[in-house]
């Protein structure tokens, strides 16, 4: 962790708040899966992701370029979805954005055609950016231009 993101005074979540939306996606989670047996996003089964992860049209490409240029399996793909899902409910809205499912990639450690984990692509944001929040926008940015730290996305995603 950057040494900035280790004294930076600006307030953090607390961990009450941070237990509270947890709390607030679980029930989501088991009111929008319990009429189907199931308690969480991790249990969803192919009918349900189509139900329930779907995604727009910017989302659909970000997807599909990953799918195509690192020829993912089924397992992998369905994941990538669940951990959108998931990413999406915590941030409190219904609908998976681009972000959401960009953020669940770089998770996967999947984004880039350079040879890094997620832990590695969240350090490069984190030194480029400074704290948390910036580097959200600066990866909302990058995605918005298409752009990563490989370069154009359509180009060197691999």
């Amino acid at each position: 962790m950057p040494h900035k993101d280790l004294t930076d005074q600006s307030p953090a979540e607390d961990s009450t708040t941070i237990r509270q939306r947890v709390n607030q996606a679980r029930k989501i989670q088991h009111d929008r899966l319990t009429p189907f047996g199931l308690h969480a996003n991790s249990q969803m089964q192919a009918r349900h992701i189509r139900r329930f992860c779907k995604l727009d049209e910017k989302g659909d490409q970000l997807l599909e370029q990953v799918t195509d240029k690192l020829g993912l399996s089924a397992h992998s793909f369905t994941r990538i979805l669940k951990l959108a899902r998931t990413i999406t409910v915590l941030a409190g809205v219904e609908q998976i954005g681009t972000l959401h499912l960009a953020e669940a990639i770089q998770y996967r450690g999947i984004v880039t055609n350079r040879d890094v984990g997620g832990n590695e692509l969240v350090r490069w944001y984190r030194e480029r950016c400074g704290k948390s929040e910036e580097m959200r926008a600066v990866m909302k940015d990058d995605l918005a231009g298409r752009t990563l730290p490989s370069g154009d996305l359509g180009e060197n995603a691999a």
